[in-house]
């Protein structure tokens, strides 16, 4: 939609309070339901927040956090009470390898080699039993058990950067908003 499109001078279809309510649904889809109370205050909005979008947004906005936070094992567990366990399965699971991925490289660089080497043998056939284009990094993976070089030194380095756990969170994001029966583009 275009600018002129929301302003409610050139726009009187639009008034002032639906432009805030396409804005503060937007900031609560994004999972930022801090930045959309204050957004309200900003605008004296009388109207209250749909308590059922205002409860999906808290849970969006705590799996980000998580996954920046390295708190993996809540990130599954939000998925697993979904109706829909497609997410978690390893035939459709992007989301589910990426978050594995995720939590065997956190099992190695804290030196937890044995959580790592139980991972690895609970998830890695799955995935590789249906996904045999992620051969390779499963292989890369593995292969962070054997070499002490350590993850920093190896080819997976990009998976310990911030702007990777940046890049889950906003695949969780998106999902989540999937399962939620939300749209992935904002109405704003």
């Amino acid at each position: 939609m275009m600018r002129n499109q929301l302003d409610p001078v050139l726009n009187p279809a639009l008034s002032c309070g639906s432009v805030d309510s396409l804005i503060c649904e937007y900031l609560l889809m994004e999972g930022l339901e801090d930045v959309a109370s204050i957004f309200r205050a900003e605008i004296s909005q009388e109207r209250p927040l749909d308590e059922d979008m205002l409860l999906k947004s808290k849970v969006r906005t705590r799996a980000i956090r998580d996954v920046v936070d390295g708190n993996i094992d809540s990130v599954l567990d939000v998925f697993r009470r979904l109706d829909d366990p497609i997410y978690l399965d390893t035939v459709h699971g992007d989301i589910f390898t990426s978050l594995i991925s995720m939590k065997f490289i956190q099992c190695i660089r804290c030196g937890d080699i044995s959580g790592a080497i139980s991972i690895a043998r609970n998830n890695f056939l799955g995935i590789l039993t249906h996904r045999p284009t992620m051969k390779e990094m499963i292989e890369e993976l593995s292969s962070l058990l054997i070499f002490s070089g350590g993850v920093e030194k190896s080819q997976l380095s990009y998976l310990t950067c911030d702007s990777h756990k940046f890049e889950v969170a906003k695949e969780v994001l998106n999902a989540l908003l999937k399962a939620q029966g939300g749209s992935l583009k904002p109405k704003l």
